[in-house]
């Protein structure tokens, strides 16, 4: 967390920290992700800053960034599971299968009953994880497509960003942000010395 240092001994000093807290969150386009029904993403890899997530054919692969081609653009769209999306793309209007480890993942189910579900899960740092039993994994060894493999793994980490910026949901979601980090001051606050 941001307030962790018991240092803070002023209402200045804790200012100060809430204001730094602000321009964290404000200027890092990577913490800024609400899944939005309908807004496409683009999914770039840790490890391949300059790959991201396509379609090529049947296969999805990581192809060399390309500024909103509809093949590496993807719709996450909500599952009857909290927190559980169906990986869509744009290109093919076809979502993602099932995946298993090392084993190159397909595209192309034409609707969600041939589909799976993909659990986001948020790591920190901007950096998200897409699962079903494995991560999506980009594989340089088996030319950058997709596979199934362990979350922590820096290939199986995704930085999530909206290609179709909606400057009011962004503004929202760094509102709550801020909102939980003042929260988390406050509960600190009450250790400050008023007299400061």
């Amino acid at each position: 967390a941001v307030y962790d240092d018991k240092e803070i001994t002023s209402y200045a000093a804790v200012y100060d920290v809430l204001n730094q807290a602000f321009s964290d969150v404000t200027n890092d386009k990577h913490a800024r992700i609400e899944v939005m029904e309908g807004v496409a993403y683009r999914l770039v890899n840790k490890a391949y800053l300059d790959r991201s997530m396509s379609i090529n054919g049947s296969n999805i692969i990581i192809g060399e960034a390309t500024a909103n081609t509809d093949a590496q653009l993807w719709y996450l769209e909500a599952s009857e599971t909290a927190g559980s999306y169906y990986v869509k793309n744009k290109s093919k209007n076809s979502y993602a299968k099932a995946i298993s480890r090392g084993a190159e993942l397909y595209g192309n189910a034409a609707t969600t009953a041939n589909a799976v579900t993909y659990r986001l899960a948020d790591m920190g740092g901007g950096l998200w994880t897409l699962t079903n039993g494995q991560s999506m994994h980009c594989s340089s060894s088996q030319s950058y497509q997709v596979v199934g493999w362990d979350a922590s793994a820096a290939a199986s980490q995704w930085y999530i960003t909206s290609v179709e910026s909606d400057q009011t949901a962004e503004a929202l979601y760094n509102l709550q942000v801020l909102i939980e980090r003042t929260e988390a001051l406050i509960d600190e606050v009450g250790t400050v010395d008023a007299s400061g």
